[in-house]
């Protein structure tokens, strides 16, 4: 993943911010029990799918040990974080695949390196790692035939984040709404990564629809299409019983990408301006507020 699925760290609190941090760490010693060298390789997005999944998250509250030469065989969490470590890894695998084929001859030793942890995650959710192997490989055929259509595409890659929710080896009975918010959110990573990368692909040859198109009206599509997610995402979230961990994605849906679309300069029609920022952020600090009141008064 992309690491653009942030937190606004300041409007959150102190026990929702602190349960991040533990996810975070949960996630990654879990990733070790697979393979060590993997866990440099975790995102922040990869923490906002594995909270979304709503897990049992331990109170991880000792630093990680300097071992890494070592695979941890004890597990750091419930199945859901263990899936979500699988799942980290397989794209983990198939990003490194891709950069191969792109000529990045220096990724081969690292995928090398984390193949027997792939395998062993493998061995334990065989039917998602075929989806996203899937996925990927037809991903890059639409890529080498310079496909133009953000649908196709969109679709395409965020179909392994749909399937993650929907098939996933435990019960849940609001999948269906996460998978929906996992399609909007990864959707939106995926073509603000477009956006950034633009430049760098230009010099390099690498495929970005904004280089294949008319730039500037592709670029004004592209916009658009940010904050369509943006507001589908906000909107599905409302549907998840409050908690914790639905503070925290809402926190990163309605604040954190936002956020990221400002930090990168990104003009939005709406005039979304810093000042609205500001008013949006004491809007979610106020309604956090009253939905803990009333979780406390029941």
């Amino acid at each position: 993943m992309f690491g653009y699925v942030r937190i606004v760290e300041d409007e959150l609190l102190v026990r929702q911010h602190k349960l991040y941090k533990n996810c975070y760490c949960a996630l990654c010693k879990q990733i070790g029990c697979y393979s060590q060298l993997s866990r440099f390789f975790l995102s922040y997005d990869m923490t906002f799918l594995a909270l979304l999944s709503d897990p049992l998250i331990p109170d991880l509250r000792k630093q990680c040990k300097g071992k890494w030469h070592r695979r941890c065989k004890k597990c750091h969490g419930d199945e859901r974080i263990k899936y979500c470590a699988a799942v980290s890894i397989f794209l983990q695998y198939q990003k490194l695949n891709d950069d191969v084929i792109d000529g990045k001859k220096s990724r081969r030793l690292i995928r090398r390196a984390i193949k027997k942890g792939y395998l062993r995650a493998k061995r334990d959710y065989p039917e998602i790692e075929d989806v996203i192997a899937t996925a990927m490989a037809d991903l890059l055929v639409l890529e080498r035939e310079k496909c133009t259509d953000f649908d196709r595409l969109e679709t395409c890659f965020c179909s392994i984040f749909t399937r993650m929710y929907l098939d996933a080896p435990y019960e849940d009975s609001y999948a269906k709404v996460k998978s929906e918010i996992a399609y909007h959110v990864v959707a939106w990573v995926y073509l603000f990564d477009m956006l950034q990368d633009v430049e760098e692909d230009r010099k390099s040859g690498n495929f970005n629809v904004l280089l294949v198109k008319d730039e500037s009206e592709t670029k004004e599509e592209l916009k658009n299409r940010l904050i369509i997610h943006l507001e589908k995402a906000e909107e599905l979230c409302s549907v998840l019983p409050y908690s914790d961990n639905t503070a925290i994605i809402s926190n990163t849906i309605t604040l954190g990408l936002l956020r990221q679309m400002l930090i990168a300069g990104v003009e939005m029609d709406q005039s979304v301006s810093c000042a609205d920022f500001s008013e949006k952020i004491g809007e979610k600090v106020s309604n956090n507020i009253d939905k803990t009141r009333n979780k406390v008064k029941s």
